[in-house]
This record gives structure tokens, sequence and C-alpha cells, in this order.
């Protein structure tokens, strides 16, 4: 599976066959694939559901790819999978320091993320920009010191915050609060709208229920530490979605 912050594609051999867009969109051999609100379809053998706030692939092969529709991708192997992968999700070797290999680049690694990042990048119409100056997280935010400052006060109550009490025996939220304060520096795309505080608060819940089977639902942590409803969530990821003539479900 190939994931970018646009899309994720899911194809049988050369051929592109499952495309997954913003605003929760499924395209599947061309055709648009008509979700079951908080249910399931069976496309050829993959399953697809929709809760509401993501959207579940499950491959005949096994893999999960959840998507939030808009901007976050997992892609998930059974724990006793020995599946090896390659891309922007790493090597599924067991060892996390050797994940940047360059597509076509299989003898070292890379040292540079967007070295990394630009060698996997699908771009078939060619609108994608490579990026090529790299600007560390503490550059960021000496660019940007008000979004410094603002990240500085607002991450440590989002994530010391006692919601995610149950996830924090299995899953630290010290490395999510750092990643919260750099993308307040470093976030400047649909910022209004993707929030860095609750889209990573949002990604560290997802990844506690992955490890630890912990469901803390999305009403209560929005509540807790004030980020948009879910249905004000919904609405802001239609509105920036690919266009569509009419919603396969109802908004909740």
């Amino acid at each position: 599976a190939v994931v970018s912050t646009q899309s994720g594609h899911y194809g049988r051999g050369n051929n592109i066959g499952l495309n997954l867009q913003r605003g929760w969109i499924v395209v599947y051999r061309g055709e648009k694939v008509n979700l079951a609100y908080k249910g399931e379809v069976d496309v050829e053998g993959i399953k697809i559901g929709y809760d509401g706030l993501y959207i579940t692939v499950t491959l005949p092969n096994g893999i999960l790819i959840t998507w939030d529709g808009i901007i976050s991708a997992q892609v998930i192997l059974t724990k006793e999978s020995a599946r090896n992968t390659c891309g922007l999700c790493g090597n599924n070797d067991g060892d996390p320091n050797n994940e940047f290999y360059a597509r076509f680049q299989s003898q070292a690694a890379t040292d540079s993320v967007n070295v990394f990042g630009n060698s996997w990048e699908i771009d078939r119409m060619d609108i994608c920009d490579e990026l090529v100056e790299e600007i560390a997280a503490e550059e960021w935010c000496a660019m940007y010191p008000d979004r410094a400052q603002e990240g500085a006060i607002r991450c440590p109550d989002v994530f010391g915050n006692s919601v995610f009490d149950e996830c924090r025996p299995f899953l630290s939220t010290d490395g999510y609060e750092e990643k919260c304060r750099y993308d307040f520096c470093a976030l400047d795309e649909m910022r209004d709208i993707l929030l860095a505080d609750c889209g990573v608060a949002a990604a560290y819940v997802q990844q506690c229920k992955a490890l630890s089977g912990v469901y803390i639902s999305a009403a209560r942590w929005r509540a807790a530490v004030s980020c948009p409803t879910v249905a004000e969530h919904q609405n802001a990821t239609v509105a920036e979605g690919c266009p569509q003539d009419q919603l396969p479900w109802t908004l909740v």
C-alpha cells in the first residue's frame, strides 16, 4: 500500500485499484463506492467500513488501512505478521532505526527526510512540488515564536488531561505532546481546520486503541480537551474534500 496526505492507493500488480480521497470518498477501479454509514461493504473481497470518523479497509491479505478522510492514514499488520513492507511506513523488520530507505535504494538508508519522502511520491498528474529545503522543528518554532508560545501552553494542557489516563499505561503521551508543539509551529495548510492539537490527539487515541484495545470515544475526548465536535470535524473534512454531488451517508 502507498499512502500520501491526500490519498491512499491499493493495487494488484501495477493496476491501481482503490483510491481513498479527502472527504471520505472511496473510488475502486474508477467508480465511487457507496459506503454504509456505521457499516461495511465488500468490494471484490476488500472490506470497507465507515464509522463516522474513519474509513477502514481490510485487504484480502489481512492488511488493515485506516483513513481519517483528510490527512492521516495508518497501515496495520497483524502482530504475528512477518510480511516485509516498503515505503513511508517502513520495512516491518522489527528495527525502528532503519526505516528511511528511499525508493529503489535498498542498500543504505538515507539521512534526509525529504529524499526519503520525495522518492515515494506518486504524482501521475505532475502537480506536486518536491521538497528540497529541510527545516528542523526548532527552526520552525524560531521562525514563528507566537505559534511556539501557543503550542507550549496548549499541548501540555491537552495531553495532561485525565481523559487520556486509561491509555497512558500502554502509550506515553510525551512523544505526542512534542509532536503537537512541532505541528503548532510548522503547520500552514488548512491550519484552522486540521488543528495541530486535536489532530495529534486523534492520532494518539487511534494508536492507543490499536495497541491496547482501550477505546475513548471521539465525543468524550474532544469535549474534555475543547476540540471541535464530531459533527464540526466531519463538516470541515467534507468541505476540504474532493468534490462530490452528494454524500453517501448522513453526518452525525
